[in-house]
């Protein structure tokens, strides 16, 4: 038996859901006790990470059809502490809120619609 993180001897999953399948999901927000009024961070759905980026824990579950009960996690970016430190007459960037973030509630926000 090889090392718990030697993955040579794993399993394929044939049961992967493919690229580019459509599929209608349930979007839950998993509670991560952060709050934050001044931005908008009420109800303790953010999570704070060690590093001090702050983030929503969502799961996808597939409500119907041939992978139905299926679950996908993915974590949204809401914050992040880290800049651009200044360098080559470069003034230092502040923290920033990661586009994908940004970029990932706007596209739930239109495909619910």
């Amino acid at each position: 038996m090889g090392s718990w993180n030697d993955f040579n001897d794993a399993q394929s999953n044939s049961n992967l859901i493919p690229k580019g399948t459509l599929a209608k999901v349930r979007l839950t927000i998993r509670p991560g006790g952060f709050d934050d009024a001044s931005q908008g961070w009420t109800g303790g759905y953010a999570t704070r990470g060690s590093t001090g980026a702050v983030y929503l824990n969502g799961e996808f579950t597939v409500t119907e059809g041939q992978y139905a009960r299926r679950k996908i996690f993915t974590l949204i970016g809401l914050y992040s502490p880290k800049g651009r430190a200044a360098s080559g007459g470069r003034p230092p960037r502040p923290p920033i809120r990661p586009r994908s973030g940004i970029t990932s509630r706007r596209s739930i926000r239109r495909s619910a619609g």
